[in-house]
């Protein structure tokens, strides 16, 4: 069973936005022939928030995928959710601990339904939240 924990809509469509912005600065910046590199530095911004839309939108902010919680993110752990020993709700966050390492939930961030889900989910692990 394979869960997905997407983003908000409007989340989403910041980065879009943003995206967009910068796109259309980098190049008003070419075409009215400012200084070439920050135009060229505009873009690179611009395909830097394009690619963090799409692949945001392609995959979710969490998978919950054979037993493991992964939050679809460069550099983040994954936990085994059997070894998660607490969680901790702090200013609408979820922070969940295991022994070696922990991970934060943005619950802000989160899709209404999908954040149901997610805390139906925690719930089944059967820890109190602290």
């Amino acid at each position: 069973m394979v869960m997905k924990v997407c983003y908000k809509h409007q989340h989403l469509r910041n980065y879009l936005l943003l995206g967009i912005s910068f796109l259309l600065m980098g190049g008003w910046r070419i075409l009215a022939s400012f200084d070439q590199i920050v135009s060229y530095l505009w873009l690179l911004l611009a395909a830097i928030s394009l690619t963090h839309y799409f692949y945001s939108r392609k995959k979710a902010y969490i998978t919950i995928k054979q037993g493991y919680l992964y939050k679809n993110l460069l550099f983040s752990p994954k936990l085994l959710l059997t070894d998660i020993k607490r969680i901790r709700k702090f200013a609408g966050d979820y922070i969940l601990m295991t022994e070696k390492a922990q991970l934060t939930i943005d619950t802000q961030i989160i899709d209404e339904d999908s954040l149901e889900e997610l805390e139906c989910v925690l719930a089944q692990l059967d820890l109190e939240p602290s």
